[in-house]
Formats: structure tokens, sequence, C-alpha cells
């Protein structure tokens, strides 16, 4: 099965990607092999969108990366995990479980930190440059980006 073959933009694919992690994670009850396939499409993964591919974003991307980091915070408790174009934020009791989150593997292509006006941590990726002066709230990124979020039962049965 080709998931990915409706994603047109690396944006879709990471969205997809992250439903699908949800889904089929071997902590989630899901099988190894199909979790490795899912994987190894996403790693394989080319926008089809020519704007995309020299943009920037793209020569920077590792999806290998991504995943690592999205596996990680998956598995913490309680917390809000959620996707808004390349950035992760991470929102709910994060003061109590601050360490797992700064435990996060981080790589070269990604930053951690804790935005104070938002009070929620992000994940986003170090070539990124703020295009304007303006501070967007978590809503008009939500509404810019789109959101895909770890909801509580779901949250519940991959800590099982």
């Amino acid at each position: 099965m080709n998931y990915f073959k409706n994603c047109q933009t690396l944006d879709e694919a990471k969205k997809l990607f992250w439903d699908l992690a949800k889904k089929h994670h071997p902590d989630k009850g899901g099988d190894t092999a199909t979790f490795q396939e899912i994987l190894n499409q996403f790693e394989r993964f080319r926008p089809a969108s020519e704007n995309e591919k020299f943009n920037g974003e793209f020569d920077q991307w590792n999806a290998q990366e991504y995943a690592g980091i999205i596996e990680q915070l998956i598995k913490i408790p309680a917390v809000t995990v959620e996707v808004c174009g390349s950035w992760i934020w991470v929102s709910g009791p994060t003061k109590q479980y601050k360490e797992l989150i700064k435990a996060v593997d981080t790589v070269a292509s990604y930053k951690r930190g804790f935005s104070k006006k938002k009070l929620m941590w992000y994940f986003s990726p170090t070539g990124y440059r703020k295009r304007g002066r303006r501070e967007l709230s978590i809503d008009a990124i939500r509404d810019l980006y789109g959101s895909k979020k770890v909801e509580k039962d779901e949250r519940d049965s991959i800590a099982a």
C-alpha cells in the first residue's frame, strides 16, 4: 500500500504520518512491519509542489529525525502533542513532565524551546526564519497551517 500517494506537500505528508503513527505504532498495538513500511515510505516522500521543493524547507527536511521526535513525545503521558506545519507543540501539564520533554532527543534539524507567551513547548526546524515582526497566537498558527492533536483517549491507549 502506498500511504503517501495522495500527498502533494510536505505538510500533508507530515500530518498523514502523524495520523498513521498514532494508529500503527507498535507501542499502540500496531504491527512493527506495517509501521516500518510507513516510516520507510515517509522517508522517501518527495513533494509534488515545485514551490515547496525549492523554497528551502524541503532541503533541510529529515523525515527520520521528525519521526523520532514524534515517537518520543507520544509516549509522554497527559500532555497534548500537536503538529502545526513543520512545528510540533506540546501543551497541558508540561511543568509536571518538563524533564521528560527536555529529555526528548533533538537532532540537527530541530530545536526545542518553551514559548512563554503561548505557555507551550515547541520543536521547530533549525532553519526556520521568522518572516514578520508580529507574534502569532497559537490559534492563528492553527488556522494558517492546520493542526493535528493526540486526544486524551488516544494518549491513554498509547501509554497503556
